[in-house]
C-alpha cells in the first residue's frame, strides 16, 4: 500500500479542509508543536482504511469530530499493486449517537468505479486490497505512538498472524482446501457420470440401431400407391363439389318458381286498389278547388286594416295622452304658486339669519380684541397660572434660603469654635512633648549614672562577664534605685497624656474636615435657592409690572379670572357664530332649492305646452287619415272578418295538399306494383331456363363420377346422396393412412439419429469419467502434501529467521555493534555482544533500546520479506509510518537511526516520521508542517 493523497475536514484539530499530496514523497517528517495534530494525520489514514484509530478504537469514534463541527470527513487515495483506489469515510453526530458511512472506489481509466458503499462490504474489500487487517497494519506499516514495540514483544499467535498476512500464507491453506474440493468434485463428477451412463445410455447399442434401420427400409415403399390414389380422388373432388353446387342451385330455383305464383296474384290485387283510390282523391280535390275560388279573403285589404288598426290605437293613446297633460298642467300651476310663496319666505329667513350673524360677529371681534390685548399685556390664563405657581415657589424659596443662611451661620460658628479648640490642643501637645523630652533626658542621665547595677542583672554564674570576659564565680547582689523607677513611671504618664492629646487633636481635625464640605454644600444650596428666587420674582414682575408684594398672588388671581372670562366669552361667541352660520347656510340652501324647483317647473310647463301642441296636431292628422275607421272597435270587426275568411281558406288549401299527397302516393304505389308484376313475370321465365340448364349439368357430373367410382351413391332427386362428401371421406382415410406411415418413418429416422448421438455421447462420457478420476487423484495427492500446515509452518520459521538476520544488520548499526537478534521457541531474543554474547529476552530492553530493536524489525519487514511472498510484485509493505519514540534516543544514536531511515529512500518505499524534535525534522528532505491556530490546524509542505 502506497499513499497518494489525504484530505481532512472536521477531523480532530483540522476544522477546515486540509489536503496532503504524497505524490513524489519518499522520506519525510511530520512535525509541529504538541497538540497541533501530527498523529491525527496517521489516525486519518487508519480511519479511512479501517474505520477506527489506534488511540480510540471504534467505540469512541465520535471523539474524532472537531469541536463546534457536526461531522468528521476524510478521504484517502492509495495504490496497492498495480491498481489505484480511493476510500472516503464520514462520521456524523446526530445529537444522541454517531453515524458513519463509507464509499470505496477503484480507478479504471479516467473514471472512478464504485466497489462498495456499505461499511461491512467496504471493510472486507479494503482489508483484502491492503493485505492486512487493522491489528497487522498498526504493527507493521504504522507504528503508533507508545505502541511501536508490539510486533517485537507481542503474543506469538498475533505475530504469526501478521506474518501470514504479510506473506499471504493463507493462499496455501486455501490451496489445500481447494485441492480437497477439486478431489471431491472430481470423484463426485465421475460417480455422477457413471450413474448417468448406466441410467440414460444403457439401451444405446449398435444392435438397437440395426433393428431400427431395417424397419425404416420396410416402410418407405408403401407410400407411393397411397399418394397416387389420393391424387386421383382429389382430381375428381372438384367435379363432386360442382355437382353439389348444381343441386343446391336447382333446389333454390324450384323454390323461387313455387314462391312467384302468390306474389303475382298479390301484385295484381294491389294495382286494382290503387286505381280506385286515385279516382276518389281526384274527386275531393275538385271540390276543394271550388271552395278556394269562392273565398272572400283578400290579403291586401287585411294589410290595410292592420295598418288602420295601429293608427286607430295610436289615435286612442294620444287622446288619453292629451287629457293626462292637461291634468298635469293644472297641478303644476298650483305647485308653482306654492313654491313662489315658499321662496319669498325663505328669502326673508335668510336675511334675518344674516343680520343675527353680523351682530354676533361684531361682539366676537370686540371680545377677541380685548382678549388679545390682555394676552399681550399679561399673558394667557395658563401662563398667569404658571406665574402664580412660580410666586408660590418664590415664597417657599425665601423661607428655604433663610433657613439655609441660619444653618450656615451655625456651621461657621461651630468651625471657629473647633479651630480655637484645635489651636489650644496643639499648644498643649507641644508643651507635653517638651516636658516628655526633659523627663527622658533625666532618665538617661540616671541610667548612665547607675549602669553597673544594670550589668549585675545580666551576670550568670559560670558564664563569661560581658565586660572583662572572665568566668563569673559569684553573682553580686544588685541594689534598687528609686529615682530611676520614679523617672520611668513619670515618663509613662506623660506618654499617655501626650497620646490623649494627639487623639483629641486628630478627632477635632476629623470633625473640621467633615464640617468643611457641609459649609460648602450649604453655600451652594443658598446660591441655588437665590437663583430660583430671582427667576420666580422676575416672572411675577413681568406680569404685575412691579416688585411682588404680599398680595401678589391675589392680584395674579384677578388677572387670571379676567383672562378666563374673556376667553370663555370668545369661545361662546365662536360657537354661537358657527350656529348662526349653519342656520344662514341652511336658509340659503333652502331658498336655492326652492328657486331650482321653480325653474324646473317652468321648464317642465313649457315642455308640456310644446308636447300638447304636438299631440293635438298628430290627433288631427290621424282623424283625417282614418275617416270612418277612427273607432278601434269598427276596425277590429272588419279585421276579424278577414281573419275568419283566411282561416277557412287555409283549411281548404291544407286539405287539398293532403289529398294531393295521398293521390301522389297512390300513383307511386300503382307504378311500383306494376313494375313488380313485370319483374315477377321476367323472373319466372329466367328461372325456368336456369332449371333446365342445372339439370343438364348435374347429369353430366354424375356420369363422370360414376364412371370413375362406380360404387358412389348419386341421384339428382335425393339430396342425401352427396358425392363430394363421400370423396372427401375417402381422401381423409387415404391421408390418415399415408400420414401414419410418414410419422412412423420420421420417428424411426429421429430414433436412429438420437441413438447414433447417444452412442457417441456414451463414448465421450467414458473418456470424461477417466479424466475426472485422474484429476481427483492429483488433487488428493496435493492436499495430502499440504496437510497439517507443515509447509506454512516451514515458511513462517524461515520468515522469522530471515527477520532475525535482516533485523540484526540494522540493530548492530543502530546499537553501535552491541545487539543482534536471535529467535528461539517462537520468540525474538537479543544477543548482547558487549557481555560475552549473552542472550536476553526483548522484554529486558530499556525504552530507547526497545525503540531501536522495533525500528530494526520494521526496517527488516520493509526490506527483506518480499522474497518469501508468493506474489512479490504485490507485497504489502510499500510504506512505513513511525509515530514518535525518537525522544528516547541520545544525539549520537539518533544520527545512526536517521541514517538507517534515510537508506530506505533508495528502496522506492515511502517513509513518514512523526516527531516534534527540530533536529530530526531538519534532516528530512521534505517536511509536513502542522500549524496550530484558533480556527483549526493547517498543513504546509516544505
Amino acid at each position: 500500500m502506497r499513499p497518494f493523497s489525504l484530505e481532512l475536514e472536521g477531523f480532530t484539530s483540522f476544522r477546515q479542509r486540509a489536503v496532503i499530496d504524497f505524490t513524489g514523497l519518499d522520506i519525510f517528517a511530520i512535525t509541529g508543536p504538541t497538540g497541533a495534530g501530527k498523529t491525527s494525520i496517521i489516525d486519518a489514514i487508519t480511519y479511512c482504511l479501517y474505520g477506527c484509530t489506534p488511540r480510540l478504537g471504534k467505540q469512541s469514534i465520535s471523539e474524532l469530530i472537531s469541536q463546534g463541527a457536526d461531522r468528521a470527513k476524510a478521504m484517502f487515495e492509495f495504490a496497492s499493486g498495480d491498481c489505484r483506489y480511493r476510500v472516503a469515510r464520514q462520521t456524523k453526530w446526530t445529537g444522541k449517537k454517531a453515524g458513519s458511512d463509507v464509499r470505496f472506489e477503484k480507478l479504471e481509466g479516467d473514471k472512478w468505479i464504485s466497489l462498495a458503499d456499505k461499511i461491512s462490504q467496504a471493510d472486507a474489500l479494503i482489508e483484502s486490497v491492503v493485505g492486512l487487517d487493522f491489528s497487522g497494519f498498526t504493527k507493521s506499516v504504522v507504528l503508533p505512538q507508545g505502541r511501536f514495540d508490539e510486533f517485537l514483544k507481542g503474543k506469538v499467535d498475533e505475530r504469526r498472524r501478521i506474518l501470514s498476512d504479510l506473506l499471504q500464507l493463507d493462499i496455501y491453506s486455501r490451496m489445500m482446501q481447494r485441492a480437497n474440493e477439486i478431489a471431491r468434485e472430481g470423484k463426485n463428477k465421475a460417480d455422477t457420470l457413471d450413474g448417468l451412463l448406466a441410467r440414460d445410455y444403457g439401451a444405446s447399442t449398435p444392435e438397437r440401431l440395426a433393428l431400427l434401420r431395417g424397419e425404416l427400409v420396410d416402410l418407405k415403399p408403401s407410400l407411393e400407391p397411397l399418394t397416387m390414389e389420393l391424387n386421383r380422388v382429389r382430381e375428381l373432388l372438384q367435379t363432386a363439389h360442382n355437382l353439389r353446387q348444381n343441386r343446391r342451385e336447382l333446389i333454390t330455383v324450384e323454390a323461387d318458381l313455387k314462391r312467384m305464383g302468390p306474389d303475382r296474384t298479390e301484385a295484381e290485387k294491389r294495382i286494382a286498389t290503387a286505381k280506385k283510390a286515385i279516382s276518389e282523391r281526384q274527386k275531393k280535390i275538385d271540390e276543394l278547388d271550388a271552395q278556394i275560388k269562392s273565398s272572400s279573403y283578400d290579403s291586401r285589404i287585411r294589410d290595410e286594416l292592420v295598418a288602420k288598426l295601429q293608427k286607430s290605437q295610436r289615435l286612442h293613446e294620444q287622446e288619453k295622452r292629451i287629457r293626462s297633460i292637461e291634468e298635469a298642467r293644472t297641478g303644476r300651476t298650483r305647485r308653482t304658486s306654492d313654491l313662489e310663496t315658499d321662496y319669498k319666505n325663505a328669502e326673508a329667513a335668510l336675511e334675518t339669519a344674516s343680520k343675527k350673524r353680523d351682530l354676533v360677529k361684531k361682539q366676537h371681534d370686540s371680545d377677541k380684541k380685548s382678549l388679545d390685548a390682555s394676552i399681550r399685556k399679561y399673558g394667557s390664563a395658563d401662563a398667569i397660572r404658571a406665574v402664580i405657581e412660580a410666586n408660590r415657589r418664590r415664597l417657599k424659596e425665601e423661607e428655604r434660603k433663610k433657613k439655609l443662611e441660619d444653618e450656615l451661620t451655625r456651621l461657621n460658628e461651630d468651625v471657629k469654635r473647633r479651630e480655637t479648640t484645635l489651636k489650644e490642643a496643639g499648644d498643649d501637645e507641644a508643651k507635653r512633648r517638651a516636658s516628655l523630652d526633659r523627663a527622658r533626658e533625666e532618665l538617661d542621665h540616671l541610667q548612665r549614672k547607675y549602669s553597673a547595677e544594670e550589668l549585675k542583672l545580666l551576670l550568670e554564674r559560670g558564664q563569661p562577664c560581658p565586660v572583662c570576659e572572665q568566668p563569673v564565680e559569684r553573682v553580686p547582689k544588685s541594689r534598687a534605685h528609686p529615682s530611676i523607677e520614679l523617672a520611668k513611671k513619670a515618663i509613662g504618664k506623660q506618654e499617655e497624656e501626650l497620646n490623649r492629646l494627639i487623639t483629641s487633636r486628630s478627632t477635632i481635625e476629623g470633625e473640621l474636615s467633615q464640617l468643611a464640605p457641609r459649609v460648602t454644600g450649604k453655600g451652594d444650596e443658598i446660591r441655588s435657592a437665590q437663583a430660583a428666587l430671582d427667576d420666580a420674582e422676575k416672572a411675577v414682575r413681568d406680569v404685575l409690572k412691579k416688585r411682588p408684594g404680599k398680595d401678589a398672588e391675589g392680584e395674579l388671581e384677578k388677572l387670571r379670572d379676567q383672562a378666563l372670562r374673556l376667553r370663555t366669552a370668545v369661545e361662546e361667541a365662536v360657537l354661537r357664530l358657527d350656529e348662526l352660520r349653519d342656520e344662514e347656510s341652511k336658509a340659503r340652501e333652502r331658498a336655492e332649492k326652492i328657486r331650482q324647483d321653480l325653474i324646473k317647473l317652468e321648464t317642465e310647463t313649457a315642455a308640456e305646452s310644446q308636447e300638447l301642441q304636438r299631440v293635438a296636431a298628430e290627433i288631427k292628422e290621424l282623424r283625417a287619415d282614418l275617416g270612418e275607421y277612427s273607432d278601434v272597435a269598427a276596425v277590429k270587426a272588419a279585421l276579424k272578418q278577414q281573419d275568419d275568411a283566411k282561416t277557412k281558406l287555409e283549411g281548404a288549401l291544407h286539405s287539398k295538399e293532403i289529398e294531393a299527397e295521398a293521390m301522389s302516393k297512390a300513383k307511386d304505389a300503382l307504378a311500383g306494383d306494376s313494375s313488380t308484376l313485370e319483374r315477377l313475370k321476367a323472373q319466372g321465365e329466367a328461372s325456368e331456363l336456369s332449371r333446365a340448364k342445372l339439370i343438364k349439368a348435374a347429369k353430366s357430373s354424375m356420369s363422370l363420377l360414376l364412371s370413375a367410382f362406380p360404387d358412389l351413391r348419386v341421384e339428382i332427386e335425393r339430396a342425401d346422396d352427396d358425392a363430394a362428401a363421400q370423396l372427401e371421406q375417402k381422401a381423409r382415410e387415404l391421408e390418415c393412412e399415408r400420414d401414419e406411415i410418414k410419422r412412423t418413418v420420421l420417428q424411426r429416422e429421429k430414433e436412429i439419429e438420437t441413438l447414433e448421438a447417444q452412442i457417441k455421447r456414451a463414448a465421450e462420457l467414458r473418456e470424461e469419467i477417466e479424466r475426472a478420476r485422474a484429476n481427483a487423484a492429483v488433487a488428493h495427492d496435493l492436499a495430502q502434501t499440504l496437510r497439517g500446515d507443515q509447509f506454512i509452518a516451514f515458511i513462517q520459521q524461515e520468515a522469522y529467521h530471515r527477520l532475525a538476520i535482516d533485523g540484526s544488520i540494522h540493530l548492530m548499526t543502530l546499537s553501535s555493534g552491541r545487539y543482534s537478534f536471535g529467535f528461539e521457541k517462537d520468540e525474538f531474543i537479543v544477543l548482547d555482544h558487549w557481555n560475552a554474547d549473552d542472550a536476553r529476552p526483548v522484554t529486558t530492553l530499556s525504552g530507547g533500546e526497545s525503540f531501536l530493536a522495533s525500528l530494526a524489525l520494521a526496517l527488516a519487514l520493509a526490506e527483506g520479506l518480499s522474497g518469501l511472498s508468493h506474489r512479490r510484485g504485490g507485497f504489502a509493505l510499500e510504506s512505513l509510518f513511525l509515530d514518535e519514540g525518537f525522544g528516547t534516543l541520545d544525539a549520537e544514536t539518533l544520527d545512526v537511526v536517521l541514517q538507517g531511515v534515510e537508506n530506505l529512500s533508495t528502496t522506492n518505499r515511502l517513509v513518514g516520521i512523526v516527531s516534534h524534535i527540530p533536529e530530526l525534522a531538519e534532516r528530512m528532505p521534505v517536511r509536513i508542517n502542522v500549524r496550530k491556530s484558533v480556527g483549526g490546524s493547517t498543513i504546509e509542505i516544505s
